[in-house]
């Protein structure tokens, strides 16, 4: 959980979000992501909770207007960027914490379709996708961490009505 926790505040203190020019990632910082995600598991195992995150492979199950049966939750992330790696272990975490909606990780240089269709212009990008279609985007990591910030999002996603 220490790792966790430094890890949220590195994050807090490095806020934004990566562009394509952004690719060269600092190693310590996919170190540092790497171990807190270890942890987040850890800890979700130790809850008796599951990380469930579904890694989308197909460009095209996700599009605006999809129609969805709860509350679908897509983390737009790419392996090089630092911010996208400090919010994974927080998302997996959230996973694990909201049975009551679908969550899935997005690749942005393997679904470039999907992020065209969304119109993703900076990542870590999240979208709220409610099951009538409508939707929501979060971008940058100043909004989405610390964990606090990003489960309030979830639950008014998950709440609204």
């Amino acid at each position: 959980m220490k790792k966790l926790f430094i890890a949220l505040a590195v994050a807090a203190l490095t806020l934004g979000s990566c562009s394509k020019a952004d690719k060269a990632v600092a190693e310590t910082e996919q170190a540092q992501a790497v171990a807190a995600e270890a942890e987040a598991k850890a800890d979700a195992t130790v809850t008796g909770q599951t990380a469930d995150v579904t890694e989308v492979t197909d460009d095209t199950q996700f599009r605006p207007g999809v129609k969805v049966d709860k509350v679908t939750i897509l983390d737009f992330t790419a392996t090089w960027c630092g911010p996208c790696q400090r919010l994974k272990p927080v998302f997996h975490a959230a996973a694990a914490k909201y049975p009551d909606a679908h969550f899935y990780s997005v690749d942005d240089d393997n679904n470039p379709e999907t992020v065209k269709a969304y119109g993703i212009q900076g990542i870590p990008t999240v979208v709220f996708i409610q099951p009538d279609g409508q939707f929501e985007m979060v971008t940058g990591t100043d909004k989405l961490l610390p964990e606090d910030k990003l489960q309030g999002l979830i639950e008014a996603a998950i709440n609204k009505k």
